[in-house]
């Protein structure tokens, strides 16, 4: 039985209603695979995010690339870049506290802590780096 989506969710409220103890009913959405290989089968882009916080001013700064690897090399890329911004920005800057989750494959890696302690001598700061617990932090 083919039934539109309209028929579809009038269908599912009458069986819920009705659903006695013993009974089970399981929703399966046919567009969800459709859905989600329209969204995997357009180009993507890559957001990376940071807000600075200076005295009473906030700077929010992103990056937009097409580049969606998000390696290593990508995060040093885009660390060098929000520095130098920060740096036009507040050139004043002496010492720069950063606050991240906790994403391994992005921020807790070795790769990364060496690169700290080459951008610190780069931009003449100290620079130290926090991490929130995973699913943490956000938003607070």
């Amino acid at each position: 039985m083919v039934l539109s989506g309209a028929e579809r969710a009038r269908l599912c409220r009458e069986k819920k209603k009705k659903a006695g103890l013993g009974e089970i009913m399981k929703e399966k959405d046919r567009k969800r695979k459709q859905i989600q290989s329209a969204h995997w089968s357009r180009k993507q882009l890559s957001l990376f995010t940071a807000h600075i916080w200076a005295n009473s001013t906030t700077y929010p700064l992103v990056i937009v690339s097409n580049n969606i690897s998000h390696d290593k090399y990508t995060v040093a890329t885009c660390l060098e870049r929000i520095l130098t911004r920060i740096q036009i920005l507040i050139p004043s800057l002496q010492e720069l506290v950063i606050f991240s989750d906790g994403s391994a494959s992005q921020f807790k890696q070795r790769f990364l802590f060496k690169n700290v302690s080459f951008l610190a001598d780069k931009f003449k700061l100290n620079l130290s780096w926090n991490f929130f617990a995973s699913s943490h932090g956000k938003g607070e």
